[in-house]
């Protein structure tokens, strides 16, 4: 993997060349199988690149796809590191995901892993009490 250390010493050229650099490696990331086996690159993130659109979009969609998965640990994982201020797990899109992901888990029998989802989600316990639900544990 590349080395993204950032030089004081660089004009606001060399700066922007860095930061769409470390932008498009930030995509290329999410975008890949298992995204959050790379947060050491994540957590140096300089707010521009972590707080544009492109980036949130894709931690977005990250986020949505582990949800899918089960990959419940990945996914609290990059909402944890791209969230901020924006809060990426309460989006519309994000929820609806992890609402789907959570009845998904349950009629796969795990039960644990859909509670993971609605607590760290903030879904609505009704999801792992419906009777629909329920039946599926069973």
């Amino acid at each position: 993997m590349e080395n993204f250390e950032h030089n004081d010493d660089t004009t606001s050229q060399e700066d922007a060349a860095y930061l769409k650099k470390y932008k498009e490696k930030i995509l290329e990331v999410l975008d890949g199988e298992n995204p959050s086996s790379y947060s050491g690159l994540f957590y140096k993130l300089p707010e521009q690149v972590k707080n544009s659109t492109e980036v949130q979009d894709a931690a977005k969609k990250a986020i949505m796809n582990n949800i899918s998965l089960g990959l419940v640990d990945s996914s609290i994982k990059i909402a944890e590191i791209f969230s901020g201020s924006n809060r990426l797990e309460l989006s519309p899109e994000v929820q609806d995901s992890a609402r789907k992901g959570a009845e998904l888990m349950l009629s796969k029998g795990r039960p644990e892993t859909a509670s993971m989802i609605v607590e760290n989600f903030n879904l609505p316990d009704e999801i792992l009490n419906s009777p629909e639900n329920q039946n599926t544990i069973k």
